[in-house]
C-alpha cells in the first residue's frame, strides 16, 4: 500500500536514514512504513506531503501521480538541491533576483526550443538551438542592457558550440584585432572568469565584452579606455570564441 514511499525516496536520491532524518522519524520506524510492517501515522503522511510537495493520495498508493491532488491541483517534488537554490534566491536583492530570472528565462527558452525541434527531423540530431539576443555587447563605450529579446538560431553541435548557452553580437572596435564589430560570439553562462579571460560584463547597466583584470575590465584596442567595476557590476559569462558562419544551419 505504501510502496510509493520508496519511489519518492529513490526519486529524491536519499537513503532510508536520510529520508527518515529529514522527517524527524527513527530509521526503524520509517523502515517499517516503507516495508509495510507498520502503518504510517497521519502526521507523518502530512509532514511528508508538505515537505516534498506530493499528495497524500500518492503516498497511500491511491494514485500513481505524485503531483495530482483530488482537486486536480499540481504539486511538485522539490529536491534538497532545489531547496538550497530557493533559499539563496530569497536572500538576493532586487537586482540579483532580476539577474537570476533573466538567465533562467534565456535557458528556459533555449531548452524549450531545443526540445521542440528534437523530433522534427531525425537528420538534425547534430543541431542545437541557441538564443541570439537582439541587443549586443559593447566593444567600445557601452551598450545599454535593457532588452533580453532573443531569436533562436540553429547551430551545428561541436566541442565549442555545445558548451555555449547563447550568442552575443559585438558592437564596436575596442576588442580588435580578436573580435570585430558585428561579429557574433558564443557565450557560456558563469558568474566569474579567470584573470586574462574574455567575458561579458554588466557595468552601470551597460553590457561589455572585455578582458577581466580583477578590479577592472580591459580593451584589447589601446585606443579605448578600461572600465572599473562598480558596486553592482557583474560577470554574465565567458566568451568561448567567434560563431563561424559555417556552423549556422540554414533552415
Amino acid at each position: 500500500m505504501y510502496g510509493n514511499l520508496k519511489k519518492l525516496r529513490e526519486l529524491l536520491g536519499l537513503t532510508q536514514k536520510e529520508f527518515a532524518d529529514s522527517l524527524s522519524v527513527k530509521l526503524t520506524t520509517y523502515n517499517g512504513y516503507e516495508t509495510g510492517a507498520r502503518e504510517p501515522k497521519s502526521d507523518f503522511l502530512i509532514a511528508t506531503a508538505k515537505k516534498y510537495g506530493v499528495t497524500i493520495d500518492y503516498l497511500m498508493g491511491y494514485s500513481n501521480n505524485p503531483h495530482l491532488t483530488s482537486e486536480g491541483k499540481n504539486n511538485f517534488i522539490i529536491s534538497n538541491t532545489e531547496t538550497e537554490h530557493i533559499k539563496k534566491y530569497r536572500t538576493l536583492d532586487k537586482y540579483g533576483k532580476e539577474m537570476v530570472c533573466s538567465a533562467l528565462d534565456i535557458e528556459f527558452k533555449r531548452c524549450q526550443e531545443q526540445k521542440n525541434n528534437e523530433t522534427i527531423d531525425s537528420d538534425k540530431s547534430n543541431v542545437i538551438y541557441l538564443p541570439d539576443p537582439i541587443q549586443s555587447a559593447s566593444a567600445g563605450y557601452g551598450q545599454l542592457a535593457d532588452d533580453d529579446t532573443a531569436d533562436m538560431i540553429a547551430i551545428q553541435a561541436n566541442p565549442i558550440t555545445s558548451k555555449a548557452h547563447y550568442i552575443m553580437r559585438v558592437s564596436g572596435k575596442s576588442m580588435e584585432p580578436k573580435f570585430f564589430d558585428g561579429q557574433r560570439v558564443l557565450v557560456r553562462n558563469q558568474p566569474t572568469v579567470e584573470l586574462g579571460e574574455i567575458g561579458i560584463f554588466l557595468i552601470n547597466g551597460e553590457r561589455f565584452i572585455k578582458v577581466y583584470r580583477g578590479d577592472h575590465v580591459e580593451s584589447l584596442n589601446p585606443d579605448y579606455t578600461d572600465h572599473q567595476f562598480e558596486e553592482y557590476s557583474k560577470c554574465l559569462g565567458k566568451v568561448l570564441g567567434v560563431l563561424k558562419d559555417e556552423w549556422i544551419v540554414k533552415e
